[in-house]
C-alpha cells in the first residue's frame, strides 16, 4: 500500500473517488444536511442587507 501511494496518479485516483464517495453519500442522506440549508437560506439574506448597510 505504501509503494501505490508514492504515485502521484494512484493518490490523484484515491482523492478523486474519495471526494465522489463523499457527495455521493451526501445526496443519500439529504436529510441530514434539510436542516443546515434552511439556515443558511434563512440567514442570507439578513446578513448580505446589513452588509449593504454597513459598507454605504
Amino acid at each position: 500500500m505504501q509503494i501505490m501511494f508514492q504515485n502521484k496518479w494512484y493518490r490523484f485516483l484515491f482523492w478523486t473517488l474519495t471526494i465522489f464517495l463523499v457527495i455521493w453519500v451526501g445526496t443519500e442522506i439529504s436529510f441530514v444536511f434539510q436542516p443546515i440549508q434552511v439556515i443558511l437560506a434563512l440567514v442570507t439574506v439578513p446578513l448580505i442587507i446589513a452588509g449593504l448597510f454597513i459598507i454605504s
